[in-house]
């Protein structure tokens, strides 16, 4: 379960992604200069009740389920190589460690005996590695050329890369929204491989960067534009031949974002700046995954403008964006071989999935080697649906066949705050808001709604771990999200689908920043109240109809840091949440069918002690160290 060790991961957001403060050149000469740092970080975190709010459910030697604890240590070094005629390049390595993990997972793949799918299957690799998080280089046109070019520059490589906030679009490319810089399950922390073009636009206060970048590529070799996918796969109402099951070439993931950056008033000494950034981006993905391997394609586009402002003892921010675009899914025949055990032989059966020998639709049919002996010859549909299959005396499933539809996409999000300093500029009183808009899932519609066109109103980001700018969230938003919050559906579930992108919330809270600047030791103290809400709600467990109640709780937090020397620093953080009406409304609720099969199966008051959705107040507590040379 995703969710299951995020909590104790999620203050490291605050304690060990800040970028390396020290380098010292190493060598030089008239030509090039190198340079070299790097940070050791050391944090141990522990939670309660923090991913489940269930403080009930224990294991089999009555241990709490909830609950969990982590030493991690994690290593940074980055070298720069300055040429003095205009060239940069620099590598940034991380050994991320977490104590008594030794291991780490491949991502999940279908596995098959014979023509059965029996699940999803992955490995596990030794970790104790040394991963690259960012290597690039950059050309500065002005010093090649030797001339005034507006301040052009080419950067190519690992490198990092955001709109505005990092809400549309952020630079966590290869970071799992658990790992938070660290390595953990199924995660590695790098930058978005892309290419970008930057410069000013006459004024100087007016810059711009053009930025492109490639996601995922399955074309870079014949094992994967070979990989017979589209077995299942219906045109214009036939199945594609047995000759074109292939993928072929063209399944690459590819964004291109550009931006302004425009400062018409920036004055540092008299604190006065005002800054605006429109934004543009528009993600193009051939090869998604709703049910099957590449059943859909994706072509997304995002407009938003963000903004800051700085008057004296007052400051201001905002981002807001929309979507537009659409999801294209492909009609598919739902029809694969499974298997099933026997529960008179113990012998394990092949079945079919979607065709029965009745029309009750009570019986499977066996599968015997006959992989097209079931498929209709006429023209294909949801219309063919628990109907006879035409030359056989067989009959397909009530869901057997998908029809194409499209998804287009409406989302919208906007977040503010501002800040003011209240004792001299030690001292800062923030509040913030903010609202991403949501919606059921567009894929999972039925009767009435389950349209060939369909609106999904939910906002879309990309490659976000937004937790937040002047007012700082722990617990629901940011790096881990670890918090569960369901997908809103038509209808409950057998079990629930969590949400882990800033999208489907509203939020407003307040803090405080208190950091002295004139301290022999810098240290700063922010704490931080915020409320959230569901902007769409999800239904209630008791009632699988009706609205859950949208108030999701308050979130309590406490980020301290203190540095005992230039090179050394403590970090502590502490965070209590407290549930709304809504965990109320959705307590008992699994996240995994097993679990959704074990309560269904208990008896009264047996279900308490089973790991769903509860109402226990969760905490967190963390405390790290770095030292940075």
């Amino acid at each position: 379960m995703k969710n299951s060790k995020v909590a104790l991961l999620l203050p490291l957001a605050f304690l060990v992604t800040t970028p390396i403060q020290t380098k010292v050149s190493i060598y030089k000469n008239e030509e090039v200069e190198v340079f070299f740092g790097g940070k050791i970080s050391q944090g141990t975190d522990f939670s309660v009740n923090g991913s489940l709010l269930n403080g009930a459910a224990v294991g089999g030697r009555g241990n709490k389920v909830d609950k969990a604890i982590a030493h991690k240590t994690k290593i940074n070094f980055t070298t720069t190589i300055e040429h003095k005629k205009g060239v940069k390049a620099q590598v940034t390595l991380n050994a991320p460690l977490t104590w008594g993990t030794a291991k780490t997972s491949t991502r999940s793949s279908s596995v098959k005996y014979g023509e059965a799918l029996l699940g999803d299957h992955s490995h596990e690799l030794g970790r104790n590695n040394v991963y690259v998080q960012e290597v690039w280089f950059k050309f500065d046109f002005d010093d090649i050329l030797g001339r005034d070019v507006w301040a052009h520059s080419f950067t190519l490589g690992l490198f990092s890369f955001d709109l505005g906030r990092g809400i549309a679009l952020g630079e966590n490319y290869a970071t799992s929204p658990s790992s938070l810089g660290f390595y953990t399950d199924s995660a590695v922390d790098q930058y978005a491989p892309g290419a970008k073009l930057s410069g000013k636009l006459y004024w100087d206060s007016l810059k711009y960067d053009v930025y492109a970048s490639v996601t995922e590529n399955n074309a870079t070799s014949f094992k994967k534009t070979g990989a017979q996918i589209y077995d299942h796969l219906i045109v214009a109402g036939k199945y594609i031949p047995n000759t074109q099951f292939a993928r072929g070439f063209g399944d690459i993931d590819w964004k291109v974002a550009g931006r302004l950056r425009w400062t018409p008033v920036e004055d540092k000494a008299a604190h006065k700046k005002v800054f605006f950034e429109p934004y543009a981006m528009y993600a193009k993905d051939p090869s998604q995954t709703i049910e099957f391997t590449s059943d859909a394609a994706s072509t997304l586009k995002t407009f938003g403008l963000s903004g800051e402002f700085e008057h004296g003892i007052v400051e201001f921010g905002f981002d807001t964006a929309f979507n537009r675009g659409q999801q294209e899914v492909f009609a598919f025949d739902r029809n694969v071989v499974k298997t099933k055990t026997d529960t008179t032989t113990g012998a394990v059966i092949q079945h079919w999935s979607h065709v029965f020998d009745d029309a009750a639709l009570t019986t499977k049919t066996v599968y015997t080697g006959d992989t097209a002996a079931y498929r209709p010859t006429t023209m294909l549909s949801s219309a063919l649906n628990n109907q006879l299959i035409d030359g056989t005396t067989k009959y397909s499933g009530r869901d057997r066949f998908r029809d194409a539809y499209k998804n287009k996409y409406r989302g919208y999000m906007a977040v503010a705050d501002a800040s003011i300093f209240v004792y001299g500029r030690d001292l800062k009183a923030s509040i913030a808001a903010g609202i991403s808009s949501g919606d059921t899932s567009p894929n999972s519609r039925t009767g009435s709604e389950a349209k060939s066109v369909r609106s999904y109103k939910g906002f879309v980001t990309q490659q976000e771990l937004w937790s937040g700018n002047r007012v700082k969230s722990v617990f629901v938003m940011g790096p881990a999200a670890a918090l569960v919050r369901l997908s809103p559906l038509e209808e409950t579930p057998p079990f629930g689908s969590a949400l882990d992108s800033f999208t489907n919330l509203i939020f407003a809270g307040m803090g405080l920043n208190f950091a002295p600047k004139n301290w022999a030791h810098k240290f700063s103290i922010h704490p931080n109240i915020i409320t959230y809400w569901q902007h769409v709600p999800s239904k209630k467990i008791a009632e699988p109809t009706v609205d859950a109640s949208k108030r999701l709780g308050t979130e309590f937090n406490m980020i301290n840091k203190y540095e005992l020397s230039e090179n050394l620093k403590l970090n502590f953080a502490a965070a209590i949440f407290m549930p709304g009406k809504y965990y109320t409304d959705i307590k008992g609720t699994a996240l995994s069918g097993e679990i959704a099969k074990l309560i269904e199966d208990a008896t009264a008051g047996v279900e308490e002690v089973l790991p769903a959705l509860g109402t226990n107040t969760a905490f967190m507590l963390s405390l790290g160290i770095d030292y940075v040379f």
